[in-house]
């Protein structure tokens, strides 16, 4: 399992805009993944073929857009944006296990429900037995960050990621989740063995 991160692009799909769903209470977005984002101008394209809004949607050029088709890959939407550009969701969100991260919820509003941020994404801990496609897409049903930038974590088998890194896309990092967990596992033994602090 693999998950995408890539380069920021300083586009921001949701400020200043007065046709957006928001909550009366703390002004969360409550419909942001429908929210039309074809209508935000933008003035010129990233010079990535995946980036990152400050609103946390991924955004994709046509040549990201080639690659996956091309090869069939398999549980992304292609949404059109202003310059030829894309923006990509998966379709299918797999339940990520916030106990066993141990995932911090804070500032929950009254009013819908939200939370201000959801902070402890990576390494990522899925339900068991969830299944990834070696080929394919998901996304986590939580979603993480703070304010209007909240966004679940996208992931990918192992062969969708080998392709994706055979093409060399601009902008694109492919993170493996068994180094994060690795790497956790190493911090948490060093903790152990350097006992309680006085």
């Amino acid at each position: 399992m693999y998950k995408l991160s890539a380069e920021d692009n300083d586009l921001d799909f949701f400020r200043d805009r007065q046709d957006v769903k928001r909550c009366p209470a703390c002004s969360d977005l409550l419909d942001k993944w429908k929210e039309d984002l074809s209508r935000v101008l933008i003035r010129r394209a990233p010079k990535y073929d995946v980036s990152s809004s400050i609103s946390g949607v991924y955004v994709v050029t046509k040549r990201f857009r080639a690659c996956v088709e091309d090869n069939a890959l398999t549980g992304l939407e292609f949404a059109p944006l202003q310059a030829g550009l894309f923006s990509i969701r998966p379709k299918v969100s797999v339940p990520f296990d916030a106990a066993r991260r141990g995932t911090r919820f804070l500032k929950q509003c009254q009013e819908c429900g939200h939370y201000e941020s959801v902070v402890g994404a990576r390494p990522v801990f899925l339900a068991s037995n969830t299944v990834i496609p070696g080929r394919g897409f998901v996304r986590t049903d939580l979603e993480f960050g703070s304010f209007d930038e909240k966004h679940p974590l996208v992931l990918c088998g192992s062969e969708a990621a080998e392709v994706l890194r055979g093409a060399n896309l601009k902008g694109l990092t492919l993170v493996s989740n068994s180094k994060d967990v690795a790497k956790m596992e190493k911090y948490q033994l060093s903790l152990k063995k350097e006992g309680p602090k006085h």
